[in-house]
């Protein structure tokens, strides 16, 4: 194993790497995972915030609790402080950052519940690891208040903005771990309801499309058995019973 992007990115794999070790203490696994926690405190200042900073952040904290390394919670925490710096007052958050006074593409005020879905849980996968920092208990709640209003009776999800990131399958999941975790089982489970209808049958039984609505913005991906959906999907249905209510 290598790492090869240097980038906020490989956070993910870093968390997962160190995941890894804490079943099995495999030390291969826990060298390549701190090594990926310190490219991530040498990243510009300027990627320590939103979705790919916080993929970081899942790995210096689970750096932290891992070897006690004051370094890596405190580097944690920048990159949540930073993120919550973006929250809108309606509980979500941008895909990215645009500096003060920039045009970004979608204006200066666009709420993206694909991302805010995701946040959540990259947020309550850092919680998890440092269950005493300070910024996420709030930012939760407020984010949370804002996805608890995209769900339909249904389990499918209405979106409060026009953006191209809307009807990836892989939301679904997103939804049923955050809603999951905060307790609203009712609709956790209408949501995966829906997302289980997705599931393709005969040859592909077990894969999932790209969309399950919006096919017209499929701008990235369109899919009708698509791996990337499939392996989240994956993931987040794995995430969901190792939820700590408590």
């Amino acid at each position: 194993l290598s790492v090869q992007n240097n980038f906020t990115f490989d956070g993910q794999v870093g968390y997962t790497l160190l995941s890894a070790y804490e079943l099995n203490r495999n030390p291969a696994y826990l060298k390549l995972g701190l090594k990926i926690a310190d490219q991530c405190i040498g990243l510009p200042e300027k990627d320590k915030i939103l979705n790919w900073g916080l993929m970081c952040a899942m790995d210096l904290a689970k750096a932290y609790r891992i070897t006690n390394n004051v370094t890596y919670l405190n580097e944690a925490r920048k990159f949540v402080r930073n993120t919550m710096t973006q929250q809108y007052k309606d509980g979500s958050f941008p895909h990215q950052y645009f500096p003060p006074n920039s045009h970004p593409p979608y204006g200066n005020n666009y709420t993206d519940m694909h991302y805010t879905s995701w946040m959540i849980y990259e947020l309550n996968q850092i919680r998890s690891d440092d269950p005493q920092n300070p910024d996420i208990e709030a930012a939760l709640i407020k984010a949370n208040d804002f996805m608890t209003r995209r769900a339909n009776d249904d389990g499918s999800l209405n979106y409060s903005y026009i953006y191209g990131a809307m009807g990836w399958t892989n939301e679904l999941s997103y939804f049923g771990f955050d809603m999951k975790a905060i307790g609203e089982n009712a609709k956790a489970e209408s949501v995966l309801r829906f997302l289980f209808q997705k599931e393709n049958i005969g040859n592909l039984s077990g894969s999932y499309p790209d969309k399950w609505a919006y096919p017209e913005d499929s701008v990235w991906a369109s899919s009708s058995s698509s791996v990337v959906r499939t392996s989240i999907i994956f993931w987040m249905l794995t995430s969901i019973p190792l939820i700590d209510n408590s």
